[in-house]
């Protein structure tokens, strides 16, 4: 038996969702190799618990069916309220990092006084991906402000750490104090799409800055789970960012910006 499975408080708690992207998930924990201090969290959305009988009996790994797909929010809250440790990683089952990458991650935030951060995503094709941002003041964009409107980072133009007021799901790693002061992800209001920035948007609120490293990379597959049904996808996305303006700005804001499309 490895040390991970006695301990009761982790240093950081690794949570991972799977909504029929079993293999995903496989490869993804193949790369997690046990480290002392950190435990994995997978909560199994699908229909079926077929992946808790392909994953590696590692005393490290916590699988929790779910039953139901309780969506992006619900799964990772689900995650959240049995995972121990004191920092927490929000990670989609479509990326592949290793351990040790994460943890240099977990050591520069902290090292660096932050709570929050996000590191760089890498797409197969080397791209890399605008996942960090700002909310504009009404002065710098009034448009943005008014909107609430997330302004992404050209993160390849980023070569040093900067701090950012949002990030996006596919990773976040969060000091667990954080959501003692501003909550979990909104699962009431969000099934999938916008719950992460809500999120950001209620750090921004508290002044919670996000720490952008982009020395720590992490390939971001994409989209494997939501592309399964496409259709489903984009009114996911619509019925999100309704909610989100509706939340944030109220029903008008929302109704305009379905008119006119100023937030796509």
């Amino acid at each position: 038996m490895s040390p991970q499975s006695k301990e009761k408080n982790p240093e950081l708690s690794i949570i991972t969702i799977n909504y029929q992207t079993d293999d995903l998930v496989v490869n993804l924990v193949k790369k997690l190799v046990p480290r002392l201090g950190v435990e994995i969290i997978i909560v199994d959305n699908s229909p079926t618990d077929s992946l808790h009988h392909k994953l590696s009996k590692r005393s490290d790994i916590r699988y929790f069916f779910t039953g139901k797909n309780l969506g992006f929010s619900g799964g990772n809250n689900f995650g959240l309220a049995r995972a121990r440790g004191e920092w927490l990683l929000l990670l989609n089952s479509d990326t592949l990092v290793t351990t040790a990458e994460i943890l240099r991650m977990l050591e520069h935030t902290r090292r660096q006084g932050y709570l929050v951060s996000a590191p760089k995503l890498i797409q197969p094709d080397g791209k890399i991906q605008n996942n960090v941002g700002y909310f504009d003041s009404f002065l710098k964009h009034p448009l943005n402000y008014l909107f609430a409107r997330p302004r992404f980072l050209t993160c390849s133009s980023v070569n040093e750490n900067v701090l950012v007021d949002l990030l996006t799901g596919s990773a976040m790693l969060i000091h667990n104090s954080v959501f003692k002061q501003i909550g979990t992800l909104d699962e009431k209001n969000f099934f999938m799409y916008y719950e992460d920035i809500d999120f950001s948007y209620r750090l921004h609120q508290k002044g919670v800055p996000v720490l952008y490293d982009p020395d720590v990379r992490i390939l971001h597959l994409g989209g494997a789970s939501s592309d399964q049904d496409t259709r489903q996808k984009n009114k996911n996305y619509q019925h999100g960012l309704t909610v989100y303006l509706t939340k944030n700005r109220g029903y008008l804001y929302a109704k305009i910006n379905n008119l006119f499309h100023f937030l796509a």
